[in-house]
């Protein structure tokens, strides 16, 4: 099925066109990988949120492609799930999860392969973490970065992308990935015409700051009253809803230029993912960092494809590993065997995420088990969710250490020790510099109330 992506709604393709007479014959399609930022399924109307957040991605949907609101992000921040998106392998594989710098010499990137496929390879970013740590960018032939959270959002990421797009010869195909902040904190003004959200000034939760206490601090503190903490969260939901309704208007922004800079040349494989979610007051936690529970590791993912005889695949139902949108970028495709839906949360010793070191598996029927380290690691605990009849995860069992899904997170734990113990072992290779930006840019927390204990 074609995929119409106008400018209004999303078309990408232009069906009254035909390839200029200067080519030979038309070069291989484009591929473009948008990550939105922080995004997660329930507050996506393309998932059946009730407010109107994401109309865009309803548009895709509605003319063909292929999308399902089960993803299970492969990490609970942005450094890690990128890098198993980048590389399609996993933390305890990669090793990128803090500032501990692993060798990536031998892995062939998505970019990487794209280059050797003849591509021109472009990252337009609007998470300075992207190059904050080099890796992320290896294979890249052009970068363009914003230098705060903050910088590049709504019109301004497009106009971006319009510029890295200009010299891309139009002779060869286009690897392009883009990366949308505008649904992570800080969150922009909500303007009176907003009409479905009340109207609210900017809400900065001044992560940055250890001068002083604000708002973000005291509640995880447990500071606040609960009329005060209803209240907070309250606006904090309201913005964070107005910044996934900006990021959906900015992929439609993308979109656009990339058909403008783009067509009627080239035709385009179209992968849309988040990286992970988002906490908005759930056990007692606000922004993400290194924890396992629903609202940050489940993610919508939109696959589509302007060529009328290529449809995008079909996605299964149920629990979706999201370490397959490497699969998906790369080739278009499903892998005939598929990933094993699990994830990592990842603390770093140097304050940049706090946490626990755990791992999570998800299974048919709704299970849910998730492992968490103890003190020593090795003394970690399993504990077992059933997400249809406890979707909040406030009842967990002892997990059946003969069900299969239980078997299968221990083979995973295993490797993730393992992981632990390599990182521990070249924790002096971290650059101070790097682990200084990161805090800079923000990616810091206190540590949580006690409502946001794991068991």
């Amino acid at each position: 099925m074609r995929i119409a992506l106008a400018t209004a709604a999303f078309l990408l393709s232009c069906t009254s066109c035909s390839t200029p007479s200067f080519l030979a014959s038309p070069p291989a399609e484009d591929v473009v990988f948008v990550i939105v930022d922080t995004l997660r399924a329930d507050h996506t109307s393309l998932c059946g949120y009730a407010r109107p957040t994401t109309p865009g991605l309803e548009d895709l949907a509605a003319a063909g492609a292929s999308y399902t609101c089960d993803g299970r992000s492969p990490a609970s921040w942005t450094l890690p799930s990128h890098a198993t998106y980048f590389t399609g392998q996993t933390i305890p594989e990669h090793h990128l999860d803090s500032m501990v710098k692993p060798d990536w010499s031998g892995i062939d990137t998505l970019a990487d392969r794209f280059v050797a496929r003849g591509y021109t390879t472009v990252l337009v970013t609007a998470n300075p973490v992207l190059v904050t740590v080099p890796l992320l960018a290896k294979g890249f032939q052009k970068v363009l970065a914003a230098h705060r959270l903050d910088q590049w959002r709504g019109p301004m990421l497009a106009r971006h992308v319009r510029a890295a797009l200009l010299d891309a010869p139009a002779d060869k195909p286009l690897f392009l990935v883009v990366n949308i902040m505008d649904a992570h904190d800080p969150y922009p003004e909500i303007p009176a015409d907003a009409r479905w959200l009340p109207p609210q000034p900017a809400l900065d939760f001044q992560v940055r700051d250890e001068t002083e206490e604000h708002d973000y601090q005291r509640y995880m503190k447990g500071e606040m009253s609960g009329e005060q903490s209803a209240a907070w969260l309250t606006s904090v939901a309201n913005g964070y809803d107005w910044g996934v309704r900006s990021a959906d208007d900015t992929v439609r922004g993308v979109l656009a230029q990339v058909k403008k800079q783009r067509q009627p040349a080239h035709e385009a494989r179209i992968v849309i993912a988040s990286d992970h979610g988002e906490f908005l007051g759930e056990h007692g936690m606000v922004r993400h960092g290194g924890w396992l529970w629903e609202p940050v590791m489940r993610v919508p993912l939109i696959v589509a494809d302007t060529r009328a005889d290529h449809p995008p695949p079909k996605l299964p139902t149920g629990p979706f590993a999201m370490a397959t949108v490497f699969d998906l970028v790369l080739d278009g495709k499903l892998p005939d065997k598929p990933r094993p839906v699990v994830a990592f949360s990842s603390p770093t010793a140097d304050g940049i995420n706090h946490g626990t070191h755990g791992v999570s598996m998800w299974g048919h029927g709704g299970d849910k088990v998730i492992w968490t380290s103890g003190v020593p690691i090795s003394e970690g605990v399993f504990a077992q969710y059933n997400l249809t009849t406890d979707p909040g995860e406030a009842s967990p069992t002892e997990a059946d250490s003969t069900a299969s899904l239980t078997l299968s997170t221990t083979t995973q734990v295993h490797a993730y020790r393992s992981h632990v113990d390599w990182r521990n072992k070249h924790r002096a290779d971290s650059n101070e510099a790097d682990v200084a930006a990161l805090r800079a840019l923000g990616y810091v927390a206190p540590e949580p109330n006690p409502a946001g204990e794991l068991p």
